[in-house]
């Protein structure tokens, strides 16, 4: 039986969330990045805001550097509003997005991670989400401003689907380019393994369809499939 992911119950100094990343991209690769001790556990759901509200509905004395808008120190109604439940957020997502690739890069994230001291920390990584920034790239213009970011970060699954429907993008393309946006950001946490000490364990939010159900893509809220729910739980004693 597979166990429930469980952060509070767990012993880390670092709490890498990797977002919408499957446990079995992730057994595939990760050991070229890095080594550690790797199981399978269920997320408590199959979509950011609900696994948030479900990982963290009181206060924590801990930093949260955050790579998703959708996790915000600042009070936007389509986002997990972490000031009341974070000793300190840092708004990664903000400061360091990239218009350029319409996402946060891991390279700005590992930064910060690196910047922050030597304090309990999670580190929340955009990457593999899409938009797909690796050496495969899928990616499509979208408001980059603070509130137009926010607003419509939504509509980049649906140009997604929508050109996967009418043929311009075929499902080995799409697999393919999550495969390198995962890879890409394990080699961004493995060079962040290599500077800090400390118990890591990384994990996700979620996982993601590619392809499974022909009538869903990505990681709709209502969706309970097993690709979703199962996520990786790797630890390292980095000393």
């Amino acid at each position: 039986m597979i166990e429930n992911q469980d952060i509070h119950g767990s012993s880390w100094d670092y709490l890498i969330i990797l977002d919408a990343c499957r446990y079995d991209y992730f057994e595939k690769y990760y050991r070229d990045y890095f080594d550690g001790e790797l199981k399978k556990v269920r997320s408590p759901a199959s979509s950011t805001i609900p696994w948030l509200r479900a990982t963290w509905p009181n206060y924590y004395d801990l930093r949260y550097i955050s790579g998703n808008p959708y996790v915000t120190s600042l009070s936007i109604p389509i986002g997990f509003y972490a000031k009341p439940h974070f000793r300190e957020i840092i708004d990664v997502w903000d400061f360091g997005w990239s218009n350029k690739f319409h996402t946060t890069p891991p390279k700005a994230m590992s930064l910060a991670l690196l910047q922050s001291g030597g304090y309990k920390t999670v580190a929340h990584y955009m990457q593999p989400h899409h938009p797909y920034i690796g050496e495969t790239k899928i990616q499509f213009n979208i408001k980059t401003d603070r509130e137009g970011l926010v607003r419509n970060f939504r509509s980049m699954s649906a140009k997604l689907r929508s050109a996967i429907h009418h043929g311009k993008i075929s499902m080995d393309f799409l697999r393919k380019a999550y495969e390198d946006n995962l890879k890409l950001v394990l080699e961004s946490v493995g060079g962040v393994l290599d500077e800090l000490k400390g118990r890591f364990i990384i994990t996700a939010d979620h996982g993601e369809l590619l392809g499974e159900h022909k009538e869903y893509l990505f990681h709709p809220d209502t969706e309970d499939h097993p690709i979703l729910r199962e996520v990786p739980w790797c630890v390292i004693d980095n000393n």
